[in-house]
Order: structure tokens, then C-alpha cells, then sequence
């Protein structure tokens, strides 16, 4: 009688060890993947510094658009590393569109002098402009700036906090 319980024993402990181990297997494959595809927290640090930027400007960019500035969609970083934003400008007549989107991996530094934005490298910056009362987006040129928009205050504390983050978002999206 003592073997039969010795022995079923055995078999309990193997097959809770096998069956531990697969659990723990599972658990870290899920593990894994959800923090494989999980945005890094520079990323949402880094578009959170650039939405309160933006929204506290009148106008984001240098060039002349006519109408009163809003944004259309905030600043994101998409799973590829993309970083886009929509800007609206409103007449009492019409509306117009304007798209920016730039690769992370391209944006090299980080400037402020009246306005504060990203310096990327030659033509990574992608511009799309919609026709006026047209909501299609159409790809209008490239540059090696990227706006933001004005800061009036704490724009070099601004500049330097996002250098800080920008060197963190650089080492995963390459």
C-alpha cells in the first residue's frame, strides 16, 4: 500500500512540475508580447510635453496660413515610430488641413529660439495640405523642421526636457 502512495506521489509531483512549467511558459510569452507592444513611457511623456506646447500656441508654425489656429489631431507616436499631428485653420469661409509626420529615428535635436521644434535630418519631414473646404490630405513637400509651437515661458527647461526624453525614444525606435 505504501508503494502505491509513494509512487502516485512521484506522478502528483511530475506532473504538478510539468504543468507549473508550462504556466509560467504561458504567462511569460504573454508577458512578453504585451510589453513588446507597449508604447515606452518617453514616448508618452514625450507627445504629453508636446500637446501642452502646442496648446498653449496661437500659431505653430512660421508659415503664413490664414484663420484661427486649432489642432486637429494631438501629437502621436504611432507603433512604427512615426510621429504625426493635424493642424486646423478656420475662416469665417473656409477650412484648411495641414498634416506633419516625421520617423522618430530622423529627428536629431531639439531647438528653441521663438518657436521651439525638432530638427530632423535632410527632408524627413513630410507636409500634407488639404485643398481649402477639402478634408483629403494631400502630400504638399517635405522640410527639415518640425514646428511645435511658440513657448513664451520655460521654453530653453522645455528644450532641455525634451532632449532628455528624445535620447531615451531614440534608443528604441532606431
Amino acid at each position: 500500500m505504501t508503494h502505491l502512495f509513494s509512487r502516485s506521489g512521484i506522478i502528483v509531483k511530475q506532473l504538478f512540475m510539468k504543468n507549473t512549467l508550462q504556466l509560467c511558459f504561458v504567462f511569460s510569452f504573454f508577458a512578453l508580447n504585451s510589453n513588446a507592444q507597449a508604447p515606452p513611457k518617453a514616448a508618452l511623456e514625450f507627445v504629453k510635453l508636446l500637446n501642452t506646447i502646442a496648446y498653449l500656441t496661437v500659431v505653430p508654425s512660421p508659415w503664413e496660413y490664414e484663420g484661427k489656429f486649432s489642432i486637429d489631431s494631438a501629437y502621436a507616436i504611432s507603433k512604427t515610430g512615426l510621429l504625426s499631428t493635424t493642424f486646423r485653420y478656420t475662416t469665417d469661409t473656409s477650412v484648411l488641413r495641414i498634416r506633419m509626420t516625421v520617423a522618430v529615428a530622423d529627428i536629431r535635436d531639439i531647438f528653441y529660439d521663438y518657436y521651439i521644434g525638432l530638427v530632423c535630418y535632410s527632408d524627413a519631414v513630410t507636409i500634407y495640405e488639404s485643398k481649402t473646404n477639402n478634408s483629403e490630405l494631400i502630400e504638399s513637400g517635405k522640410n527639415y523642421l518640425f514646428h511645435i509651437g511658440i513657448s513664451d515661458y520655460e521654453g530653453e527647461k522645455q528644450q532641455e526636457q525634451l532632449q532628455k526624453i528624445l535620447v531615451q525614444l531614440k534608443q528604441y525606435y532606431k
